[in-house]
């Protein structure tokens, strides 16, 4: 879960960085429908989850 975890953290950073450059994938398009709030809120919705699995998935290992 560690690894997924990882993925999915920088997965989530990746797109904030490139919506901060003014780079938005076209497949991450329809989270602009919503509005600029729930586009944000998705996006470090998805680096917390990432983090929280990295964290559970090491306090699982150990």
């Amino acid at each position: 879960m560690k690894i997924l975890g990882i993925i999915v953290f920088l997965f989530g950073t990746a797109v904030i960085g490139f919506d901060l450059l003014g780079y938005a994938p076209e497949a991450l398009n329809w989270m602009d429908q919503w509005g600029k709030s729930v586009d944000w809120g998705i996006k470090v919705t998805v680096v917390i989850v990432g983090a929280a699995l990295y964290l559970v998935g090491g306090q699982l290992e150990g």
